[in-house]
């Protein structure tokens, strides 16, 4: 059984994520503000798709990312 999460994160400018998003099925959009993830630059209204470790820091503005994490469940 899987479980899809949404996430809102608020990031200060040049902040990191701490710690590094693990390692799952995560689609990471920006929706204000711009974010390294993994060393890729985004901007305003950009996703990107990670199954990795994610490594995210804010730009020099800040950020706000919404995060879709799919999750295996273990059973009930």
């Amino acid at each position: 059984m899987y479980t899809l999460r949404l996430y809102h994160d608020r990031f200060a400018p040049n902040k990191k994520a701490v710690p590094d998003l693990e390692a799952q099925h995560s689609i990471l959009y920006i929706y204000e503000g711009s974010a390294k993830v993994n060393g890729l630059f985004l901007g305003k209204d950009m996703a990107v798709y990670s199954q990795d470790v994610t490594l995210l820091e804010a730009g020099s503005e800040g950020a706000q990312v919404w995060r879709w994490e799919l999750v295996r469940e273990t059973d009930p």
